[in-house]
């Protein structure tokens, strides 16, 4: 087999590829996390998908152009999706739950600083409503006079 690099240049670039990999997972998992904390269609997370592949490729070929002359080696693709897996299972987890459970403390914070604005803008909703039903069945009434009357 001919290679063009010495073995210890082939170990740096694998290494650079684990590192891409493992940023690739890191934008991954921000993407999950934000769509945890906001609810998307089911269309919007299809989108993000695609959206995700394609940056996450574009990633990969400026990676293999860049410290690889353009030449796109399996090993290298590997040890991206290797980056990433690793970078899943030992921090990303751990990093979404807890950005997620702080997104959810939050949310419950929110709740409870405006659950008064929410109950009275309820309350005085339900008491126009009941005035304009009222109001409306007086003029009801008055009608039913008047034609009766007339």
């Amino acid at each position: 087999m001919n290679y063009s690099e010495p073995l210890s240049q082939q170990v740096f670039i694998f290494i650079r590829a684990f590192g891409s990999g493992f940023i690739i997972g890191v934008i991954y998992d921000l993407i999950f996390t934000l769509r945890s904390l906001i609810s998307s269609k089911k269309s919007a997370i299809i989108f993000q998908d695609i959206l995700f592949g394609i940056i996450s490729s574009v990633f990969s070929f400026f990676f293999m152009v860049l410290f690889n002359n353009g030449i796109v080696r399996l090993n290298l693709i590997i040890a991206e999706a290797l980056g990433a897996v690793v970078f899943h299972f030992a921090l990303g987890k751990g990093i979404s739950s807890a950005i997620i459970g702080v997104g959810d403390s939050i949310r419950k914070i929110v709740k409870t600083i405006f659950y008064p604005i929410v109950w009275l803008k309820k309350k005085t909703t339900q008491i126009f409503v009941g005035a304009k039903e009222k109001i409306s069945s007086g003029i009801t009434k008055l009608k039913n006079k008047k034609i009766k009357k007339g």
